[in-house]
């Protein structure tokens, strides 16, 4: 399994209060007894804003946690202002997990009374401390994996916080087998797409115009069109190939159909990573003024693109595995769940329905901790396709197969 571990931010008051009804509440122990062990047992890290390390402004760490914690605890006990503003700010940036608890007795303000709140006893009784420890852990359980809505302003606003990703720097890959697929796999790869040797086909989210966006713009077909390029010491261009190629490939036409592959060489890319070719898949479509948005169905990508590898026009070129990258997710806007939920389903639907296909392994990129949530997610919830945990095959190119199957027409190199 990968080795990045999903954070909880505690928010609550620190040391000892009074409570509304006049009780001296030891917020520490609370912490230190219920909080803590159970994040822990959880395998999660956990923070609360007081415990947090290093120099700075306290606030700003602390606004940065309640943003970016996988999961939430927040003790409403003490009615204490500060925990509601902090409160206000998880529920208005994350849709979800944030569980709330209080100390049994407490009278839950009418804002939030519709909302789930865990309560805990006498945590100095064992048994007591034990049943609010099992009802906390299940509800960060369930709500990790179901993903579902807990935020009141969620429930009723459609708030999009644009995020600041959560690179991953280090290469890993999740390998899930495909039932009644034989033998074919669907694999996460996580980090830089740089790092990647594994894959035959590299596949470029691309528009609807093939125009390939400019070298040093953050973006899949900036980076391939950088990387395929023949370049001086330096490392400036001296011939662009891969985008060179894709305009002589367009034969003159200023667009093709929505969901099309235009195949392209590699360029420099068959040197550094193996890689034999770049599918252009017509992603995203652009309008005057308005910039651009992806296709209706962004699966079309993923179905073109295999028919295009078991097509008699590139047999010659023993096509095995492909990467894709989260389609249409960046400046196209797309919503990543359900794209990635049809990139994948597009995936899967394929291998099961093509047995004999030659394609034996399709890979999605995880470049940010937010893409490989997303993909795992989408993953779990398709029936029939099982995670394979330290497989020794793992990131491993298969053995060649003989057979292969027809395709639909697609636009071609």
């Amino acid at each position: 399994m990968l080795s990045y571990r999903k954070t909880c931010f505690v928010i609550m008051p620190f040391g000892e209060k009074t409570d509304v009804d006049g009780s001296i509440v030891n917020f520490d122990a609370v912490y230190d007894q219920l909080i803590k062990p159970t994040i822990d047992s959880l395998d999660m890290e956990c923070v609360r804003a007081d415990l947090i390390d290093g120099a700075g402004f306290i606030h700003r760490k602390m606004f940065q946690h309640v943003y970016d914690a996988d999961v939430s605890v927040v003790d409403i006990t003490s009615l204490n202002p500060n925990v509601f503003y902090e409160l206000g700010m998880r529920h208005t940036v994350k849709q979800c997990v944030t569980v709330l608890i209080q100390r049994k007795g407490t009278k839950i303000p009418f804002n939030i009374r519709q909302l789930n709140v865990i309560e805990y006893e006498d945590i100095s009784v064992q048994e007591k401390l034990d049943q609010a420890k099992r009802r906390i852990a299940t509800f960060i359980t369930n709500g990790l994996e179901r993903h579902g809505n807990d935020s009141i302003i969620h429930d009723v606003v459609d708030v999009r916080v644009p995020a600041k990703p959560k690179v991953l720097s280090r290469k890993e890959k999740l390998r899930y087998a495909v039932s009644d697929a034989n033998g074919k796999f669907v694999t996460l790869i996580t980090g830089d797409l740089r790092n990647v040797d594994e894959a035959d086909v590299w596949v470029n989210s691309e528009n609807t115009n093939m125009q390939m966006a400019r070298p040093f713009e953050q973006t899949i077909s900036s980076l391939i069109r950088y990387l395929g390029a023949r370049k001086d010491g330096p490392g400036h261009i001296v011939k662009d190939l891969i985008a060179d190629e894709l305009a002589v490939r367009m034969k003159g036409k200023s667009s093709v159909d929505a969901g099309s592959i235009v195949v392209t060489g590699p360029g420099e890319l068959a040197r550094t990573n193996q890689v034999k070719k770049v599918f252009h898949a017509a992603a995203v479509v652009g309008q005057v003024g308005k910039g651009y948005s992806p296709i209706p169905s962004v699966g079309m990508c993923v179905t073109n693109a295999l028919e295009c590898m078991d097509s008699p026009a590139m047999r010659a070129a023993a096509l095995r595995s492909i990467i894709f990258p989260l389609i249409g997710t960046g400046s196209a806007g797309g919503r990543r769940r359900d794209n990635a939920q049809e990139l994948v389903d597009a995936a899967v639907t394929y291998l099961r329905a093509r047995p004999n296909s030659r394609v034996e392994t399709v890979y999605f990129l995880a470049w940010t901790q937010g893409d490989l949530d997303t993909w795992q997610r989408t993953l779990r919830d398709i029936p029939g396709v099982e995670f394979v945990p330290d497989s020794k095959k793992n990131g491993k190119r298969p053995a060649a197969r003989r057979t292969a199957t027809g395709s639909r027409r697609v636009a071609r190199g």
